[in-house]
């Protein structure tokens, strides 16, 4: 029986989630977990494995958050797992081959760092240490990291130089997270240590496509103000907004994409 989007999706939460909590895992203890054929959870891994979720082993996975690089453990703060690779997906099919893309810090933006291994001739230009980390190996992949302090929980790089840098850079597309969009303001925002560099990044390229899951509409929290939505070209998202929220997206001249 063909199962629906919504399904497929809830289980590779549950999968995600299980890998998450036990770090590595068998494929014989998916089966007995989640009373899945083993042919269906080896399905699942690949496709976690292609979203940048996980890491196959022999006979089994292993989770990120147990992954180290050069000993720093690319582990943001981590919520909708699922809803962010979808995200990143849609945002890797804009990045061509020599581009010259700006890529803001935040886990969504992460995910999409994760499918741009094996492109040629692409430049990078980011606040995030986790970011230049993930690419740091590729050969045909520039990157350009601001200097600074970095931000511990966040991975986000930053000094009064880094205007510099994002000053002078030519870049095709700027692609920045968002932990909150308000409808009442017509802004996004993001923490407060975040805003100054990320404004900096916003600034630097000809289109500016922000990413937001749909937790984060109207999204209540202590956070100041990133950009007012004239300040954007795109919003990328995990599925089609409400109505009410695509009319006021519409009325700014915002493309929705998902």
């Amino acid at each position: 029986m063909r199962r629906s989007k919504e399904y497929m999706n809830s289980r590779l939460e549950e999968l995600i989630d299980y890998i998450e909590q036990n770090g590595n895992v068998t494929v014989a203890d998916m089966v007995d977990r989640f009373q899945l054929s083993p042919s269906t959870v080896r399905r699942a891994l690949e496709s976690l494995e292609q979203r940048g979720l996980a890491i196959r082993t022999h006979g089994g996975v292993k989770s990120l958050q147990k992954e180290n690089c050069l000993s720093l453990e690319i582990k943001p703060n981590v919520n909708n797992i699922v809803q962010k690779s979808r995200i990143a997906q849609r945002a890797r099919k804009l990045i061509k081959n020599g581009d010259v893309i700006a890529l803001g810090c935040g886990s969504t933006t992460l995910f999409l760092a994760k499918l741009l291994h094996g492109m040629d001739n692409l430049t990078v230009i980011t606040d995030s240490a986790y970011v230049a980390v993930e690419l740091m190996e590729e050969e045909n992949i520039e990157i350009y990291l601001s200097g600074g302090i970095i931000h511990s929980r966040s991975g986000a790089v930053y000094s009064a130089q880094c205007k510099n840098l994002f000053e002078s850079a030519l870049v095709n597309k700027v692609f920045i997270g968002a932990d909150g969009i308000s409808l009442a303001s017509r802004s996004i925002t993001a923490m407060a240590h975040l805003t100054e560099a990320e404004r900096m990044i916003l600034t630097c390229g000809e289109k500016v496509y922000v990413l937001a899951d749909n937790s984060k509409f109207d999204k209540k929290t202590v956070i100041e103000r990133l950009a007012s939505f004239d300040e954007f070209d795109y919003l990328i998202t995990d599925k089609k907004p409400s109505d009410d929220i695509m009319e006021k997206l519409e009325q700014s001249d915002i493309k929705v994409l998902y």
